[in-house]
């Protein structure tokens, strides 16, 4: 499901492309299953974290991802270096951003005014 809980452009684009690889990758070939489900906690977990990996390869493709600057970086500088390296890489800075956030989960980046999504 998709809402503007979170208005941040990182947010939303990697929820929606979540919801297009559960489309995609699970309902393509069934499109009888119900997605709105009870099924045991392994199996949805392993749907979720397919439909993670197919919006994040979506968003920034792995073979651009691997070049990503080494993340031994102090967290001041995690936002300048990689809104520089998105810049050369013809990424949203704020796609990228959400990105080494999550795999950080570090989150406190200055704001520009260009994260909202309106």
């Amino acid at each position: 499901m998709i809402t503007k809980r979170r208005d941040k452009i990182d947010n939303f684009a990697f929820v929606l492309l979540h919801e297009i690889g559960h489309i995609f990758l699970h309902l393509s070939k069934n499109q009888s299953k119900e997605f709105i489900t009870l099924e045991e906690k392994e199996r949805v977990d392993k749907l979720e974290k397919e439909a993670d990996k197919f919006a994040s390869d979506g968003l920034i493709s792995e073979k651009i991802w691997k070049n990503a600057p080494a993340v031994k970086l102090d967290q001041y500088q995690i936002q300048k270096v990689f809104t520089e390296w998105a810049n050369s890489n013809n990424l949203n800075k704020w796609i990228v951003l959400g990105r080494i956030g999550h795999e950080l989960n570090f989150w406190r980046f200055r704001e520009d005014g260009t994260r909202s999504i309106n």
